[in-house]
Parts: structure tokens; sequence; C-alpha cells
């Protein structure tokens, strides 16, 4: 009879060996190196038909040169951003000779900063970064 691990799903003999690997098990972080595995890089992506790339959720994946820091972030955040960036633009437009219009012209300038922070170094702010986009396909 086999024994399984309930974190990882790796089986075992006995059911004493089940239980002492239990106790060390990073079911967890075998999920991730799953995760990464079901994901797809740029020249991947391409090769997509286009009804299959909406399947996937595009990630940015970065590290620092600098001190070796490493982060990552959806793509739709940094797009939501820009949308709004660009509604501000506009609205902004039409209230230039409106003291209100200084608003608009701040909330940008906050934008800005945030989308450059997306790309900046959490740890030590470098701009020195290396970032690879990756897609994982979308689960129901």
């Amino acid at each position: 009879m086999a024994y399984k691990c309930d974190k990882c799903g790796k089986k075992f003999d006995s059911k004493k060996e089940t239980e002492k690997h239990e106790k060390n098990c990073k079911g967890k972080e075998r999920d991730k190196i799953k995760r990464i595995a079901e994901s797809v890089n740029n020249e991947q992506f391409d090769k997509l038909n286009s009804s299959d790339k909406n399947n996937y959720v595009k990630e940015w994946f970065c590290e620092c040169k600098t001190c070796g820091e490493k982060w990552h972030y959806l793509d739709d955040v940094e797009k939501e951003m820009k949308r709004q960036l660009t509604g501000n633009a506009l609205i902004g437009l039409g209230m230039c000779c409106n003291p209100c219009g200084a608003i608009f012209s701040n909330k940008s300038m906050d934008l800005k900063r945030e989308i450059d922070k997306l790309k900046q170094c959490p740890k030590c702010k470098s701009s020195h970064v290396k970032c690879e986009a990756r897609y994982f396909r979308k689960h129901d």
C-alpha cells in the first residue's frame, strides 16, 4: 500500500516515512514551481493565435541589478494607471484656465511617479532593473 503526502502528493511505502516527510514538506513551494512551469515567455506567447492569447495574463518579473532584489507585478496594473493618466490629461486640457485643472495635473504627476515605481527597486530605489514578461494561463 502506498502513502501520499497531503501537501505535495509525493508517495511513500510506509505511513511512518510519509509522516516524517510531511513535517518538513514545503508543498506550497512545489505549487509555485508548478505555476512557473505553466507560464510561457514572450517568444512562446507570440506564437499563439489571437484567441489563445486572451486566455493568458501578463506578469512582469523584475530583478534589481544593484542589490539583487526581486519583485513582480501584473501588466494590467500598469495599463490601468496609464489609462487614468490619459483620462486626467484629457480632462486637464479642458480645464487649462480653470483653477480646478491643477487638481488633475497633480493627480497626473502622482500617477507618473507610481508607474515609475513599478520599474524601480522597492529596496534600494535603483532604476538599474531587468524586467522579463511571463504569461500565465487564466484558470476558471
